[in-house]
């Protein structure tokens, strides 16, 4: 039975979704999901319970330690009354403190001070002795609201921390006297003791100022401290109470409740452990893991046989991509996955085009091939043919020059124009001749680049002074000496030309600037024009060949856009390289040639 089901199984075509839908379906999805959310809920209902618990405790300790102040300041106020605290027998009152103390171990001493903030007397130092007044800002609180005042964890005369408790006395509403209490921090973490939590539990009281007063973890070593960065976030937070997630000072990950004394500032904070939580979760994910794995080796079983299935038939289109990289017809070899049956049949059908396109795209390279070699030959006779008359031609201008008088001088002059721009194009015509072929031959020698530039600038200089809109050309060296590069100096010479010549005609009569830098390894020529300036879409194609800007009709007469052309080819069979750059139309143009410089020991050695 099971043979008959896979035998028609193979026989009906499934999609690649249906396939991969089965096995997610049989899978791990909905379970996994299921075992997320049972363990995610176990482990919240967890976290909620100990939010509740933690916040409790802390609104508990809040009350009992509130009770614990109010408590020092009815007694303060009793003390008051029953010993007459405003009389002048100090050392009476001293004694009874003293008294007091013995039966209250939690209280480390008793002071009376004046409305003028002077201490009378305190059981901390013998009678008599003078004492500074501690934590004074509380003292003035005091004395000026004419209520009892909680001040901050200071330390006093025998350098022991204690928490200040001042109880200002009146008679007809007139402070006459305060009386202070100073309670131990270890009275608080007794407090803590009673109530029997856990040891991983962590608590701790801050003052108004969120200093530690006590702490049931540490308590000696964290007195006095500020709480940790994420629990004071959260104090800053809430002004009342409040749960939430924060580190310890050791580091570890709580769920606190905090709340505050309604009365003095303070602040109690309760800490739980998460490491319930998680324990929760964990064996959540252990108990669903064990069922995943189960149903995992069950898809497991069922997706090898899949992909073997699939496996074989992308083989088989595998190998119908390499036959049609090799230029052959496919034939589509069947599948039981829709989506590569598909495939394969389309294949075929490309293939078939491909092989067609291929060789008429055969044809097509071979007719340009063809068609280039016979413009680049036509273009080699053009420019032979073009020379042959142009030397007769240039000789018979010479001997009308000695024979004519003045009055054709004019004439002479355009003639002789005319005559050197169609001898400059032709040698431009030539040049590209022999570069397309190959041919241009390259002698290259060691000689000073500075000043070969410095002269090819100033023969330019003196031709474009002489011509009908001169443009002054500007030479910069920022090198002292010479800089020698291995080149060829007339095609160097002719680069350099070609340079200013195309900077001259897109100056719009501005100023050309040429700049020569150079570092330990490579030499540097900028030719830069403040004229027409260039575009992206011409940047992208001015040292092409026959290439020329239509911004300006003007400046296309007497070229054949081949002089960029030819300063590339020269300055790349030297082994250097050219570039180009504009800030766009009317921003003018900058032209950089970068050649290596000669190396030292050739140098060093001529």
């Amino acid at each position: 039975m099971a043979n008959g089901w896979l035998s028609k199984l193979r026989q009906r075509s499934w999609s690649i979704g249906q396939l991969l839908f089965a096995i997610i379906g049989l899978g791990l999805v909905p379970f996994v999901l299921f075992a997320a959310l049972a363990a995610m809920d176990a482990a919240d209902r967890q976290e909620d319970e100990i939010r509740r618990s933690t916040l409790d405790l802390s609104r508990a300790l809040a009350i009992a330690i509130q009770g614990e102040l109010d408590a020092a300041v009815a007694a303060m106020r009793v003390y008051a009354e029953s010993a007459d605290a405003d009389s002048a027998d100090f050392h009476r009152l001293r004694d009874i403190a003293q008294h007091i103390l013995r039966e209250r171990p939690d209280w480390a001493n008793i002071i009376l001070a004046d409305p003028s903030r002077n201490i009378l007397f305190s059981t901390a130092v013998p009678f008599g002795t003078r004492s500074e007044v501690v934590d004074r800002a509380s003292l003035d609180d005091a004395i000026r609201t004419r209520r009892p005042v909680v001040g901050q964890l200071s330390t006093g005369p025998r350098g022991r921390p204690a928490i200040p408790v001042r109880v200002p006395l009146l008679r007809g509403g007139e402070v006459v006297a305060v009386l202070t209490v100073t309670i131990k921090p270890e009275s608080f973490v007794r407090i803590f003791r009673m109530q029997k939590v856990p040891e991983n539990w962590v608590i701790a009281v801050f003052d108004a100022n969120l200093a530690r007063v006590a702490r049931s973890r540490d308590h000696a070593g964290t007195i006095g401290g500020s709480p940790s960065p994420t629990l004071r976030e959260a104090l800053l937070r809430y002004p009342a109470e409040g749960v939430t997630r924060t580190s310890t000072l050791e580091g570890d990950e709580v769920v606190t409740g905090f709340a505050r004394l309604p009365t003095y500032g303070w602040v109690v904070a309760v800490g739980a452990s998460t490491l319930p939580v998680r324990s929760v979760l964990l064996r959540g994910v252990g108990f669903y893991t064990a069922g995943a794995l189960i149903t995992l080796a069950a898809c497991v079983l069922l997706a090898t046989w899949l992909s073997r299935l699939i496996s074989r038939d992308i083989h088989r289109v595998r190998e119908l991509a390499t036959d049609m990289g090799r230029e052959q017809r496919v034939a589509a070899p069947g599948s039981v996955i829709t989506e590569v049956d598909q495939i394969g049949h389309a294949m075929e059908d490309t293939s078939a085009r491909l092989v067609v396109l291929v060789d008429q795209l055969r044809d097509a390279v071979d007719q340009a091939q063809a068609a280039g070699k016979a413009k680049d030959e036509f273009i080699a006779v053009t420019s032979h043919e073009l020379r042959n008359p142009l030397s007769p031609i240039v000789a018979a201008l010479h001997i009308l020059d000695m024979k004519s008088d003045g009055s054709t001088q004019m004439e002479r002059g355009i003639m002789h124009r005319q005559v050197n721009q169609l001898s400059r194009l032709v040698d431009d015509l030539l040049d590209v001749s022999r570069l397309t072929r190959g041919q241009m031959a390259i002698t290259p020698r060691r000689l000073d680049f500075r000043e070969l530039a410095e002269r090819v600038v100033g023969e330019a200089r003196l031709g474009l002074e002489a011509s009908r809109q001169p443009v002054q050309i500007g030479f910069t060296a920022h090198e002292d000496g010479p800089l020698w590069v291995l080149c060829d100096e007339a095609r160097m010479t002719q680069a350099i030309n070609n340079l200013l010549g195309n900077a001259a005609r897109h100056a719009n009569g501005r100023p050309v600037s040429v700049d020569l830098a150079a570092s330990d390894s490579e030499v540097r020529l900028t030719v830069r024009d403040f004229g027409t300036g260039m575009d992206d879409a011409t940047l992208g194609k001015v040292f092409s060949p026959f290439y020329q800007s239509r911004d300006n009709q003007n400046e296309l007469r007497g070229s054949l856009g081949l002089g960029l052309s030819i300063v590339r080819s020269i300055v790349q069979s030297h082994g250097g390289r050219v570039a180009a750059r504009s800030e766009g139309l009317g921003q003018g143009s900058a032209f950089e040639v970068i050649l290596p410089r000669a190396p030292a020991a050739e140098v060093n050695g001529s």
